[in-house]
């Protein structure tokens, strides 16, 4: 119960060092560097201690970090929309921004974060994923 709860609370903290780092400029660097040591302690910690299965404990950090990786999709799909479908678009561009954005900065890293949940509450869905 206790490993589950420290879990679920460095998990929280890691998901909001990478959220601050992917969608407010003010001390990113600082932020990821946060996040990757906090990263590390989890791993070392779980490790160390046999809390969670180490699989599953990379599983979950590659999540983590999937956050990152959709930022810079983000940035890619900005720049394209930026430079020939504005034009096309004209007003739906806007609208589809404003979508994209919710999407990406809101919904996606909550969803991550539930399921990161489920996984270290529910030890039956780790066990699941590892054998299939």
């Amino acid at each position: 119960m206790l490993v589950n709860i420290f879990n679920t609370i460095m998990f929280g903290l890691l998901n909001f060092c990478l959220y601050r780092v992917v969608n407010y400029r003010k001390n990113r660097i600082t932020v990821f560097f946060i996040a990757i040591f906090l990263a590390i302690m989890i791993y070392i910690i779980n490790y160390f201690k046999n809390l969670m299965n180490s699989e599953i404990l990379v599983i979950l950090l590659f999540f983590s970090f999937g956050l990152i990786i959709l930022y810079i999709i983000k940035l890619i799909i900005d720049y394209q929309m930026a430079t020939k479908e504005k034009e096309v678009l004209g007003e739906k561009a806007r609208y589809l921004t404003d979508i994209k954005n919710i999407v990406i900065k809101k919904i996606v890293p909550i969803s991550i974060y539930v399921y990161q949940i489920l996984i270290i509450w529910v030890p039956e869905l780790a066990d699941k994923m590892l054998n299939d």
